[in-house]
């Protein structure tokens, strides 16, 4: 199969699953809100956030580090059966250690140990989330296989919450059938993993010296993965405790917005990261031409973004939310600079210093972005609330892929375009 038709069709399976993700979730969250109420509502968020930070802590800055390795030797079966072999095995043993945090906490935390049976079952999806070998897939670039995989959970979940959730009692069952759909994609990709030939655990391979290495290799990208959580999660909450709670649903209504489509956006470099990552390991000659897709693509869509939620955010408020949320107009038009801002960042990051294998500088990067949210929310927030929250967002994610353009002027000091990083990279 050509490169071309490759990252076509693996942009088809990654749009197929972040539009699956976008759209069920449209469909159970009003059910769930006229069954469940919106207290019992807060309940399952407030355990599943819980559960979002043990997981960036037993992934380990995987999703961004495996990827890169697969692809790079994805030629040599051997190479890869004994590296993913030791990414299994690290991962299985991060998994206990945040399972053991999370039972400590479970019977320590009086908040934990009133909900007991709620935290319970929506620990349950650690599991799943952290042995999902998605970054395998991704690695050998047949993401239509983990599409498919996770649609078919999504579909099983809101099967699952129109069947048995009928009732305000039944608030605890909302994550048990989430943390069950979760098991069908695990199952159905490591099946899919033999069936290509593929060993996800071969026996003698698993070794300490080499999960060292992998763990000191990839934790600049875990640190990165928590600053990237810190920076971008933190509004709201500090919004919740700052501000009314009206204050809180104008800016969350037009972030929810801004974060479906960053994350669309987000499909191009999913993709484009392990093709860029095995032409500069194989082919240097041809990191010119394959850059200008990625650019391309990104420059299509941030465009395409930006316009239709600059001028169109009136519209787009009134059609999904209703007049009432009016004042969120000004809000969103804020955050429509993060597409214009994300491409470049993604181009950076994404297609030039983290296939480069340059994870201290996606490091500093995202710490800039921790730093800057810190003070644009000291600055903005007080006078301009909801409005401030964005522009600090918006600052937040500037000043990071303003540090990710510096690291690649120093690392290229004659650089007057990207011709002379694929010069550099020739020679």
């Amino acid at each position: 199969m050509s490169d071309n038709k490759r990252l076509a069709g693996n942009i088809g399976a990654m749009g197929v699953l972040r539009f699956s993700q976008f759209l069920i979730p449209l469909v159970t969250m009003p059910y769930l809100a006229r069954v469940i109420g919106v207290a019992n509502m807060g309940k399952v968020a407030a355990a599943q956030a819980i559960l979002l930070y043990l997981s960036t802590i037993s992934e380990l800055g995987m999703s961004l580090y495996a990827p890169r390795e697969i692809a790079v030797n994805r030629h040599d079966r051997r190479k890869i059966d004994i590296l993913s072999t030791n990414i299994f095995a690290l991962k299985l043993i991060t998994l206990a250690a945040s399972y053991l945090v999370f039972l400590v906490c479970l019977f320590s935390i009086p908040k934990l140990r009133a909900e007991k049976a709620l935290f319970f079952y929506t620990s349950l999806a650690m599991i799943p989330w952290a042995l999902l070998p998605a970054w395998f897939f991704q690695g050998i670039e047949k993401l239509w296989e983990i599409s498919l995989s996770s649609t078919i959970g999504s579909v099983v979940n809101a099967a699952g919450i129109f069947i048995f959730i009928r009732h305000r009692s039944d608030y605890a069952l909302v994550p048990l059938i989430f943390s069950l759909s979760l098991y069908l994609p695990l199952i159905r990709s490591i099946y899919m993993l033999r069936k290509y030939g593929y060993a996800l655990w071969l026996s003698g391979a698993a070794s300490f010296s080499e999960m060292r290495r992998l763990a000191r290799e990839s934790f600049p990208l875990f640190l990165s993965n928590v600053s990237w959580f810190l920076y971008m999660r933190l509004y709201t909450p500090l919004l919740s405790f700052l501000t009314d709670d009206i204050t809180v649903g104008y800016y969350a209504c037009a972030e929810k917005l801004i974060i479906a489509g960053l994350q669309l956006m987000g499909i191009i470099g999913t993709v484009f990261y392990p093709h860029i990552s095995r032409v500069i390991a194989l082919r240097r000659q041809d990191y010119r031409r394959e850059l200008k897709k990625v650019i391309g693509a990104n420059a299509i869509f941030a465009l395409s973004a930006w316009t239709a939620t600059f001028f169109g955010a009136k519209t787009i408020i009134a059609l999904i939310y209703g007049p009432e949320f009016g004042p969120a107009v000004i809000t969103l038009k804020i955050f429509s600079f993060a597409f214009l801002i994300s491409a470049f960042s993604s181009i950076a990051g994404g297609q030039i210093l983290l296939p480069l294998g340059k994870r201290r500088e996606i490091l500093l990067a995202e710490l800039h972005g921790l730093a800057a949210t810190v003070l644009a929310l000291c600055l903005f927030l007080p006078l301009w609330q909801e409005k401030g929250a964005a522009a600090a967002f918006v600052l937040a994610m500037a000043s990071k892929t303003a540090y990710q353009y510096w690291q690649i002027l120093h690392q290229f000091p004659n650089l007057r375009s990207w011709r002379v990083v694929a010069d550099k990279l020739r020679n």
